[in-house]
Formats: C-alpha cells, structure tokens, sequence
C-alpha cells in the first residue's frame, strides 16, 4: 500500500513519504486506521451543520415567538401555560415561516453562499407556510392520542423539513438527491419537531413551579427548543448531504477538476464549475489541498463568520417583520424602525466578520514567517 503523502488520521500530521507508521504519534498506517479518520471526519462534519442548526434555530425561535407575541396571536387562551404552547412556532403560519426560514438559512451560511441561503431561506418559509396551515389537521388527527400536542407539532416540522432538505439536492440538480434531501429533511423535522415541542412544554412545566420566570429564562426555554428541534433536523439532513447528496468521486493524479457536463477545467478548490455551473462531481483530497497547519483557528475563524451570516439573515427578517407590523399602524415608525433595526444587526455582524478577518490575516502571517524560516 503506498502511504506518500498521507495525512495521519489520528494527529492529523502531513506524512511527506512511504510509511507504516506516523513518525509524530506512531499510529499505524493501515486502510481501517483512514476508515475510522474519515468516518470521524464526516462526523465533525455532520455536527458542524448540526451545531450551526442551534445557533439559527435558537435565534429563530425568539423572534418568532417575540412576534407572535407582539401580533397577539391567540391571546384568547386565559392558562398561562396553554398560552406559552401555542406560542411555539408550528401553531400559527407566520411564526413557523419565521422560524422556517431561519432553519432553512443553516447550510448556505455554512458554505457562505448567498444565493443558497435565500434558497434555502425561501424554501423554508414556504415551508413553514404549509406546516403551519396544516397543523390544524394533524390537531384532528391525533386529538385523543398520547402526546397528540408533540404528535401535531411533529407533523407540522416535518412539512418544513421536507422543502428545506431539498435545497441542496435542487442545486445538484437530480432528481435522486433532490427524493434523499427531502425524505431526510422529513425525518429530522418529524424527529425535531416532536422532541423540540415535548422539551419545551417540559421546560415550561419546570418553571411553574417557581413564583414567577424571568425574562432571560423565558428566552432561554424558547431558544433551547428550537436549537433541539433544528439540531436533530440538520442532523440528517447533514448526513443525507454528507453520504450522498456530496458524495464526489474521488480526484486521480491532476490538479484540475474536470465539470462532467462542459468538461470545463476548474481549480481544486472549485465546487461549481466556472463554466456552465454545474456542480462539480470530483473532490481533490485533503493531501492535495493546501491545508493550514492552523485548523483550530480556521475553524474559530469559520465560527465567527457564520455568526455574522447568522446577524446579517436576523437583520433581513427581523426588519422586515418590523417594516410590516407596523405598516398600517405608523408608517414612519415601520421605516425608521426597521432601518434602525437593520443598522444595529449591521455593526454587529461587522463585529463578528472583523474577528474572523483578524484570525485569518494572524494565520497567514505566520505561516509566512515559516516560510521565511
């Protein structure tokens, strides 16, 4: 077996010549040794999609909640408790668009594109539109059963999650990914949905019990069920994404990709041919990338930049609700509201993209430091 070249697949060193054993932590170089890294590796992978689900589910959750709150929506229910429930996005349109939209954003501010967060963003505020308008149905469906309020929340995540796991299989443009997005993209909101409105209906039982619930604990409770209901959504569509809607054939010996509809030749680090836009079906190994030494800091880097997409899309909407609540109402506060909303998200997501500039400019002058030895 020739090993030139090989990353180590439990330190992660570059390995420049034929061994059987890494000379950093002397882990054998076998094929279940690299089977085992690239299982780990599309784990972390999975996660890092998963993780980012928290972060724009938990976000997504306030404001929908926030809004509906703000709108009314069902202000008839005199139970507190009963109120909060129907509060949690899935029992009205606009809260589960809301919340939908946010949901569907995770992947395109990921690989920081913007075309597919608005695709992604559409596809679940459509989605949000159905589940939200079917979930009176599902109500009749499971009136009488066990966790029948779980069971019709589930339902209703589970609409949403259909559309928004379509969005990658859509810019592959087959069929066949488009079918695994979408019935993965079903499973996890089936699955987030029932586990996110279950928590949370649990969380606010827990609070009761104290003489009254601070504002901070409230937005805690709702932004901890909706990182539940979107983490366990992006985990599989994360691993519908990972196992097959990105499954590339590996790249041989060259150092171009090849497009297989133009046959265009792109640069390694192209994921969509420059040429016709196809999505490129080869993918270039980690040994013949450029990889920084520095994977933890690229990693924080990638971090911060995902939180100023995350400020940048809670900016758009949040704006927008705040233009539109408040049309009819005050013209002048509805413009002079949302701009100010709209500024205030600005500078923040400069902050956090400033962060991650400053880590990557530290990254690149010291490996050139190295470099000049």
């Amino acid at each position: 077996m020739s090993t030139t070249g090989v990353t180590c697949p439990a330190c992660g060193r570059r390995l420049a010549e034929a061994v059987k054993h890494c000379t950093h932590c002397g882990v054998a170089i076998t094929p279940r040794s690299l089977a085992v890294s690239r299982i780990i590796n599309n784990l972390g992978w999975i996660g890092r999609r998963a993780l980012g689900g928290v972060f724009a589910g938990g976000t997504g959750w306030v404001l929908a909640i926030a809004v509906s709150r703000t709108l009314k929506f069902d202000s008839a229910a005199t139970d507190p408790f009963v109120h909060m429930l129907n509060l949690f996005p899935g029992n009205t349109v606009l809260s589960t668009a809301i919340a939908g939209a946010f949901i569907g954003t995770v992947g395109g501010m990921i690989e920081q594109s913007t075309y597919k967060v608005f695709l992604g963003g559409a596809l679940g505020a459509l989605g949000g539109i159905l589940g939200g308008l079917s979930h009176p149905l599902f109500e009749r469906i499971f009136s009488g059963q066990l966790y029948s309020y779980s069971l019709a929340m589930a339902a209703a995540w589970g609409v949403v999650g259909c559309l928004v796991g379509m969005t990658s299989g859509l810019l592959e443009a087959t069929g066949r990914k488009i079918l695994a997005g979408f019935l993965c993209g079903m499973l996890g909101g089936v699955v987030g949905g029932g586990i996110g409105s279950q928590m949370y209906g649990a969380m606010l039982m827990e609070v009761r019990s104290f003489e009254g619930m601070s504002w901070i604990a409230g937005r805690l409770i709702e932004g901890a069920a909706g990182g539940i209901v979107a983490v366990n959504a992006w985990f599989f569509m994360g691993l519908s994404e990972k196992l097959y809607i990105f499954r590339r054939r590996q790249l041989g010996s060259g150092t171009k990709k090849v497009c297989d509809r133009c046959h265009g030749e792109n640069e390694l680090s192209a994921w969509y041919c420059a040429h016709c836009g196809a999505a490129l079906q080869v993918a270039a190994s980690r040994d013949q990338m450029r990889v920084t030494p520095y994977r933890g800091l690229e990693r924080l880097a990638n971090a911060f930049d995902y939180l100023s997409w995350l400020a940048g899309t809670f900016g758009v909407v949040t704006s927008a609700v705040v233009f539109l609540s408040f049309l009819i109402e005050n013209v002048m506060f509805a413009v002079f509201g949302s701009l100010l909303v709209a500024l205030i998200v600005y500078m923040l997501a400069i902050v956090f993209r400033s962060v991650s500039d400053a880590i990557l400019m530290g990254m690149q002058i010291s490996e050139k430091l190295k470099e000049r030895g």
